[in-house]
């Protein structure tokens, strides 16, 4: 749910001649050959298997999850269902985005060329995507301290009674919000020993325009959201616990059954919501370092230190959209139930009836050859 962003930019420009085999004396001591060695771990090898699982088990979930949308018609079920959904195409297109790295290994022109030609593209629709996972998981935490402080009333919030709205608002948003990337970055490219190398730039006119929109796309779609996230997030267990104390005056004139079930929904959004507090972590910390020092930039001064904090960022970010799925089980006997339901028993129950087909097929063989056998001795 943490997004690849404009640093990202900086992430896969990595390849650009601007590198130092120099120590960078940055926030750590960063080699060209220890930043090359943990680029190649982190992004052509872990990313694509966390993007492979986290596919996997996020179609899972939306099954589950879909069932609960249906069934219970509650609208924390849409806004978890619309999250996993944004999390598994940011996933998919993730695991798109490497495709120009196993080109590398065969032809390292024609996978410069396809790489930087899709960034205009990819990027914006991975931005889009993550941005409008961290508007929802701040919509659930807000749906969740509201049940909590107003549990009999909750249904009457705006953001209880129009979900699906809410969920268009912050697409759409996003979508408009994030137009400059595609509209004020292009492709160049310079000769290299017979060589054409492609890479992504700013517009030169668009340069201090962008600086000041990265400024304030920063303010909005990170500081904003964690600051929020992190306030809910002490607010929560601290209501939750007067209501726990409160037992007799308000949770127990509520159904124990309901009473359980918003329980754990609560503890699943908040899990979500600190999940993706820490894991953002990294690349709040390096976009804040960019504006108080231009040396952390795409080729400033300590541009390893700058290149290695994104790329963990980037790690992080696949972790947070991959682990949807897993909380859900972890945190809810709810889900765990619904999934064996759903997938463990469907396939028990198919492998079971193929092997009754097998065996009424192997005694339908076998008590046709007797007769064959007791027609040749008659005969």
């Amino acid at each position: 749910m943490e997004s690849t962003n404009n640093s990202t930019l900086a992430n896969e420009n990595s390849t650009l001649p601007w590198l130092s085999p120099e120590n960078d004396g940055g926030l750590f001591s960063v080699t060209e050959e220890a930043y090359e060695r943990f680029a190649f771990i982190s992004n052509i090898i872990v990313s694509p298997i966390i993007c492979t699982f986290g596919i996997i088990g996020n179609s899972l979930g939306l099954g589950v999850l879909w069932k609960d949308t249906q069934q219970l018609k509650m609208s924390i079920y849409l806004y978890l269902y619309s999250l996993t959904l944004l999390d598994l195409m940011y996933l998919i297109v993730g695991l798109i985005r490497h495709i120009p790295h196993i080109i590398d290994f065969y032809d390292e022109e024609l996978a410069n060329y396809v790489e930087e030609h899709m960034k205009l593209g990819t990027i914006y629709i991975d931005m889009v995507l993550a941005h409008s996972s961290h508007a929802l998981i701040i919509v659930m935490s807000i749906d969740r301290l509201n049940a909590l402080v107003r549990p009999f009333t909750v249904k009457n919030s705006w953001v209880s009674k129009y979900p699906k709205s809410i969920i268009v608002v912050c697409f759409l948003f996003n979508v408009i919000f994030l137009i400059p990337y595609p509209l004020y970055f292009e492709v160049a490219s310079y000769q290299a020993d017979n060589i054409t190398e492609y890479y992504i730039q700013f517009q030169k006119d668009a340069v201090e325009t962008m600086d000041m929109y990265m400024l304030i796309q920063t303010v909005i779609d990170y500081v904003i959201p964690a600051a929020t996230v992190l306030v809910i997030n002490i607010t929560i267990p601290i209501v939750y616990s007067r209501a726990i104390n409160e037992r007799r005056t308000v949770i127990s004139m509520t159904s124990q059954g309901h009473n359980s079930q918003q329980t754990k929904i609560t503890t699943t959004v908040f899990c979500i919501t600190l999940m993706y507090f820490l894991l953002s972590l990294p690349n709040l910390f390096i976009k804040i370092m960019a504006f108080i020092d231009k040396g952390y930039s795409f080729d400033g001064k300590y541009k390893l230190s700058f290149w290695l904090f994104i790329d963990i960022s980037n790690l992080f970010s696949y972790i947070n959209a991959a682990n949807d799925f897993i909380i859900y089980v972890l945190v809810s006997n709810h889900y765990r139930r619904v999934f064996i339901d759903m997938y463990c028993r469907r396939c028990w129950c198919s492998r079971r009836r193929r092997h009754h087909l097998d065996l009424d097929s192997a005694a339908d063989s076998k008590d046709f050859s007797m007769t064959l056998s007791t027609n040749a001795v008659r005969y």
